[in-house]
């Protein structure tokens, strides 16, 4: 089922399901080991690892994520901040199957904290004397209609980009000198910023002309910079 930011069952207050064993049981198991190992070794009660280890080994099997919560519960209420996602889940047990599909078993509480990320390639424009140079402005964000911004040298900001979570835009107008901020701000509220990159034009010396190194007995005979051997036709 789609995503509801509001539920309707406020009376039902539930727990977020535990994917893992919580550290303090597993270090008084731990513990318990250490102390009677024979005993427990018989009853084959003792953890192969310490509970520090596990943890991590819990982490990397289930891949939690600080960002969702998952509730046994399809009336559960999300926390602010939080979009409610109701569907079946097979960590809460089975989910029968009527007449529009699978009964909806569990909650999950997706974290919608606007984020995102704001690249350059490259953030260092080697540009040759008397040209402009390019480089292309990624941005990904979690938020519908993300803008960049770009400020050069530190005046006011001017629109770059919209884009609609991701995208991505050359920039061809960088100069020799002179540096740029981009900007990715939330929404088009230019208030909520997300991430930022600088890039900067350097000067990579006078351009190289092609024709100066033709070789054998080839030549740019035909005037649009292409060194061609005499049998060649110009186009």
């Amino acid at each position: 089922m789609g995503a509801l930011q509001h539920q309707v069952r406020p009376d039902r207050p539930v727990t977020p399901v535990r994917r893992k064993a919580s550290v303090n049981m597993k270090q008084a198991k731990w513990s318990a080991c250490v102390l009677v190992s024979l005993v427990t070794a018989v009853m084959g009660g003792c953890l192969a690892t310490p509970p520090e280890e596990e943890d991590a080994a819990d982490a990397e099997t289930l891949g939690e994520s600080r960002d969702e919560l998952l509730y046994c519960d399809r009336w559960a209420w999300c926390p602010p901040g939080y979009a409610a996602d109701v569907h079946c889940s097979i960590i809460c047990g089975s989910c029968p199957y009527g007449r529009y599909g699978s009964t909806p078993n569990a909650t999950e509480c997706i974290d919608t904290t606007p984020r995102g990320t704001l690249t350059a390639q490259p953030a260092q424009v080697p540009i040759a004397t008397g040209s402009l140079g390019t480089t292309r402005i990624c941005a990904s964000s979690n938020i519908i209609n993300s803008q960049v911004w770009v400020s050069m040298d530190g005046a006011p900001e001017t629109l770059f980009a919209s884009h609609y979570t991701n995208g991505c835009s050359n920039a061809t107008w960088i100069q020799i000198g002179h540096s740029y901020q981009f900007t990715l701000y939330a929404g088009s509220g230019h208030t909520n910023q997300l991430a930022t990159v600088t890039v900067t034009g350097v000067d990579a010396g006078p351009p190289v002309d092609p024709c100066d190194s033709c070789p054998g007995n080839t030549s740019c005979r035909c005037g649009d910079g292409v060194c061609r051997s005499p049998d060649q036709y110009c186009p």
